[in-house]
């Protein structure tokens, strides 16, 4: 099978093939009933004529019959080549019609699959493009919102603890604060006993929420100088020490 054919133009140019061949026995077959027919009439002529034609006749029977003869001779070649030329423009108009047919309807195919092809392409990526953005804008945003929540809850409790450390350590000195003024408190509350050059004293206090207790000695080492010295302790657990001497004149 040629190229640019298929099964059904093979079965098409052997049909033609089968045709011209029928043709060709037609005219040989009609060639030879003519030729037959001359015959007949020729011996039916001679037979009739009188004896002294029968030179005369059988030679121009036999011009006739050669006359006929190549005349049908001609005839059925002129009839099998007109056949043949016939059966042959067929075959190359119906070859040439059916390969245009099977090339256009190819080309259309063609053009109609490849723009589903492109369409369907464009589709899928405009979906899966879309997909894409969308998962990634659905993870961004979840990993926003979770770095933006976890950073909220580390500054959130940084700040706590911070504020918390600074509330203890403000609160520790309040008290250390309120603690020391108590002491201060209780050690200047120590009575002096006058007319004794040595006295002993204990004085508490309070100052806020803290309470101190303070112990002193004091001393008239001479008639003009008088040394002293006091300690406190506090509910803060601090402890406080002074010490100080006077002179008179």
């Amino acid at each position: 099978m040629a190229d640019g054919t298929n099964d059904s133009d093979g079965a098409t140019i052997h049909n033609l093939k089968s045709e011209i061949s029928r043709l060709d026995t037609i005219a040989l077959d009609y060639a030879d009933t003519k030729k037959e027919q001359a015959i007949t009439m020729a011996n039916e002529y001679t037979n009739t004529a009188k004896a002294a034609a029968i030179d005369v006749a059988n030679k121009h029977t036999d011009r006739e019959i050669t006359t006929l003869d190549t005349q049908a001779q001609g005839y059925a070649t002129a009839a099998k080549s007109e056949a043949v030329n016939d059966a042959n423009q067929y075959s190359d108009d119906t070859a040439k019609k059916t390969l245009k047919s099977a090339n256009d309807y190819t080309e259309r195919r063609a053009v109609v699959a490849e723009n589903n092809a492109v369409t369907r392409s464009n589709a899928y990526t405009d979906e899966s493009s879309s997909r894409t953005l969308e998962k990634a804008n659905t993870y961004t945003n979840h990993q926003v919102a979770q770095a933006e929540n976890n950073a909220v809850t580390r500054s959130n409790d940084y700040t706590n603890k911070r504020f918390g450390e600074l509330k203890h350590q403000v609160d520790r000195n309040e008290k250390r604060a309120n603690g020391g003024i108590a002491g201060a408190m209780a050690m200047t509350a120590i009575p002096s006993v006058p007319g004794h050059n040595f006295s002993f004293g204990m004085a508490a206090s309070g100052y806020r929420d803290q309470g101190a207790v303070a112990a002193g000695v004091k001393a008239n080492i001479t008639q003009d100088t008088t040394v002293s010295l006091n300690t406190a302790w506090d509910s803060g657990n601090g402890v406080g020490v002074a010490a100080g001497f006077s002179v008179g004149w």
